[in-house]
């Protein structure tokens, strides 16, 4: 894939140039072992959105992909976002975002296959982030970029997995256009987070009882440009940091979420020694946080301790990555020490190994995938 230069992060993060005519396929090497789930992405199209579903062996390895149709477009550029695609809590649905059509495609899953059940408006222009927690979806609308406004929209989730729209949940972020990244529910369902990249802050939400939404608090970020963001143990978020893509100037943050004060500083943009720091996962454990540099194409990794201090692991930023590969979305497996991220710069799912400290080994498998994929989920 060919991509702008990362000094466009003052724009937009990442910009497609190029689109890939067919979709790949891909034979797993080896010895086949037990089908324990699969990882999910998107190819966001714009001529017809679809959903890629690789089977997943116990070991990591995954298999030939199968496309499903979401009856929704994409953009076939960059989102700027993380969390496009999301499972409910019992991992019955999936989710995902039709950027193009401004709509969310809702899938039954049955095996490895997915069933279109649904496909509903997402409450405001241009939804690139999605979260699901106590029966609710929220959704991320970026419509600030075409003109209009970015907002949040919130919808209960049915026994069957639709979508029905919660009133009082539609609310704008701190301005009109913030460039945002991803939203968030918090493990106890209680506040709603949202990056904005081009505010440079984290808007935080109540959710009330009824799934309604009211604005707690507009935090600056410890430092430029947050985007991906996850939650950890006793009220931790965990916060990747850009800094406008310049050379090796990201960073990583924790938060603690209250009542009071919404989010207060634990540890305040740690660097991570490398280049646009955007996407960020932890370990099922939470010990470990991982973000990909897309910008220095690696991949750093961060020790969580008890009180959500952090503290980048000695074996650093590990440079396993080919030249220009350009990571982006990235997932854990549940079980075994196995990540997967999209390689935007050359169109590839990668499979890499962990040890057992959560360092990085080594790249397991390429998978060639669609170069326009967007976002990454697993079960």
């Amino acid at each position: 894939m060919k991509v702008a230069n990362i000094a466009t992060t003052l724009t937009g993060i990442f910009v497609f140039l190029s689109l890939s005519a067919s979709l790949p396929g891909y034979a797993s090497h080896g010895r086949s072992s037990s089908m324990v789930g699969a990882v999910y992405t998107m190819d966001n199209d714009a001529a017809g959105n679809k959903v890629l579903a690789f089977p997943r062996e116990s070991d990591g390895r995954l298999l030939n992909p199968t496309s499903f149709e979401t009856n929704g477009l994409g953009t076939s550029s960059s989102l700027g976002n993380q969390g496009a695609i999301q499972l409910d809590p019992s991992q019955s649905w999936l989710y995902v975002v039709n950027a193009g059509s401004d709509t969310i495609s809702h899938f039954a899953i049955t095996d490895n296959a997915l069933e279109l059940k649904s496909v509903t408006h997402s409450g405001g222009a241009r939804p690139i982030s999605l979260t699901v927690s106590h029966e609710r979806l929220y959704v991320l609308n970026a419509g600030g970029t075409n003109g209009g406004a970015d907002s949040i929209a919130g919808f209960y989730l049915g026994s069957d997995g639709k979508l029905t729209p919660i009133a009082g949940s539609s609310q704008q972020l701190s301005t009109a256009y913030t460039r945002p990244a991803q939203v968030g529910i918090s493990p106890n369902g209680k506040y709603l987070i949202v990056t904005e990249r081009e505010t440079h802050k984290l808007t935080v939400f109540s959710i009330l009882d009824d799934g309604s939404l009211t604005l707690l608090s507009i935090v600056p970020s410890q430092a430029l440009t947050p985007f991906g963001f996850a939650f950890g143990h006793r009220g931790q978020v965990i916060v990747a940091e850009g800094a406008l893509g310049n050379d090796n100037a990201s960073s990583v943050s924790s938060y603690h979420l209250n009542e009071t004060t919404a989010l207060s500083v634990i540890s305040g943009a740690v660097p991570t020694q490398q280049t646009a720091a955007c996407w960020l996962a932890l370990d099922t454990s939470k010990r470990y946080a991982y973000t990909t540099n897309p910008g220095s194409d690696s991949i750093s990794v961060f020790d969580i301790d008890f009180a959500g201090n952090l503290t980048l692991k000695k074996t650093g930023s590990r440079k396993l990555l080919r030249k220009n590969s350009t990571p982006l979305d990235l997932v854990l497996a549940p079980s075994a020490r196995v990540l997967y991220t999209l390689l935007a710069g050359t169109d590839e799912l990668a499979v890499i190994r962990l040890g057992r400290e959560g360092e990085i080994r080594w790249v397991r498998q390429r998978i060639n995938i669609p170069d326009t994929a967007n976002g990454l989920a697993i079960r």
